[in-house]
């Protein structure tokens, strides 16, 4: 998630695919391009048919090239604020102290419950 645009698109350059010309939609043959087809329906909140018939005959490479555009526009803003909130320690600190009490309340109602039911209390 915290990946740089350059380093999203060098990953999905990378996946693995055969040297087949253009696209067809075989997970059995095609497994590779399969996979790509239904991350770019998944991150574009596209039908996985209408994927399929939108690259139909297209190379593999703009199918990367778009899985890549589509991967960055929705990780971009996760990743951004992600890093906003690396950067405020003080608020990471705050958000473990509050965390911290919650859990030590609820551990303390479930010790107290166990006591009481195994006859400790």
């Amino acid at each position: 998630m915290l990946d740089t645009d350059d380093q999203i698109r060098k990953k999905v350059r990378k996946a693995v695919t055969d040297s087949f010309g253009a696209i067809t939609v075989d997970l059995e043959t095609r497994p590779g391009v399969y996979n790509l087809l239904q991350l770019l329906s998944a991150v574009s909140d596209s039908d996985f048919h209408d994927v399929c018939m939108n690259y139909e005959s297209e190379n593999v490479v703009n199918l990367k090239n778009d899985l890549s555009d589509c991967l960055i526009d929705r990780i971009g803003p996760i990743r951004n604020r992600a890093l906003e909130l690396l950067e405020d320690t003080g608020y990471i600190e705050e958000v473990l102290s509050v965390g911290a009490g919650k859990a030590s309340d609820i551990a303390e109602r479930n010790l107290d419950e166990i006591y009481r039911t195994i006859g400790l209390k």
